[in-house]
């Protein structure tokens, strides 16, 4: 009788045992879908406080405020904060501005200042880089720059100045610069080849211009662009101004962050400045009261 007593017993604790395994199985996987879906809730929250921050950034942007603004809020309903700082585009450096471009594609680029300090000063258009240390580099430096075997083939750049006055709109200079012309039999006017290092020792080796003369000299005018075009290949391209001068923004990038609880999001969204399609290169404008010629 005392053997069945001990063995009921027995069975009562091994229950018991498998019964609080279970239970204890159970209530770790609850607690930890509970923490797993915290989790996410939070992080959806933190994402879309980090939206708030970027579309209160870009409201801040239409309405005139400039690279180095910051911003922090509170969503009502969730009670998540946003913190966002906005940033220079890019490629942006003092008075100097590189970027790529691709083939047969425009890249606009503002030339307008507040206080007209780039009135009557020089701009210089160099492209072709020969260096590394702008990815990708168009020339290995160990090769010498031909016209008729140099893989890839050497791109052509066209550029376009366009200027609104009291006048109206129109193109000041248009012109395009092919280092190749002879061999490509395509009558384009000769660059200068000048290896100009920029300030992050950058070569490109061409610039828009003849021997010794710069790109452009830009007038006194209520609007004005730049369009960069390159021709044959893809390339980098450097705008140049004096020293001591600075290109007005190209563009914003704004890095919002959001945070809920413990979970952090942080977007990142690149702004550039309103730009004509690539289709206007394709037509020229005169200054005059007369249609639009093409």
């Amino acid at each position: 009788m005392k053997e069945e007593k001990g063995q009921a017993l027995a069975i009562i604790i091994l229950i018991v045992l498998v019964v609080l395994t279970v239970g204890l199985t159970v209530a770790t996987r609850t607690l930890t879908g509970l923490k797993e879906t915290t989790k996410q809730e939070e992080s959806i929250r933190a994402y879309d406080a980090a939206e708030a921050g970027v579309e209160e950034a870009l409201l801040k942007i239409k309405n005139g405020v400039g690279v180095g603004t910051t911003g922090t809020g509170t969503l009502a309903e969730s009670q998540s904060q946003y913190i966002y700082e906005i940033q220079s585009l890019s490629g942006l450096v003092g008075s100097q501005f590189s970027f790529r471009v691709e083939k047969d594609q425009s890249y606009q680029i503002n030339l307008d200042v507040d206080d007209d300090s780039l009135d009557g000063k020089q701009i210089n258009i160099y492209w072709w880089k020969q260096n590394p240390l702008l990815e990708p580099s168009e020339v290995d430096p160990d090769v010498s720059i031909g016209c008729g075997s140099l893989d890839p083939a050497i791109a052509a750049l066209e550029f376009s100045y366009l200027r609104q006055d009291a006048s109206g709109y129109s193109i000041a200079q248009k012109e395009i610069y092919d280092y190749c012309s002879t061999a490509r039999s395509n009558n384009f006017s000769t660059p200068s080849y000048v290896s100009f290092n920029d300030s992050q020792n950058n070569t490109f080796l061409f610039e828009a211009a003849a021997s010794g003369s710069s790109s452009i000299t830009l007038q006194t005018d209520i609007k004005r662009i730049l369009r960069i075009t390159p021709r044959y290949n893809s390339t980098w391209v450097l705008i140049d101004v004096p020293t001591g001068e600075s290109l007005p923004t190209q563009g914003f990038i704004i890095v919002s962050k959001g945070i809920s609880g413990e979970t952090e999001r942080v977007i990142k969204v690149s702004r550039s400045v309103a730009s004509l399609p690539s289709i206007f290169d394709f037509s020229i404008f005169s200054g005059s009261d007369q249609p639009l010629q093409k």
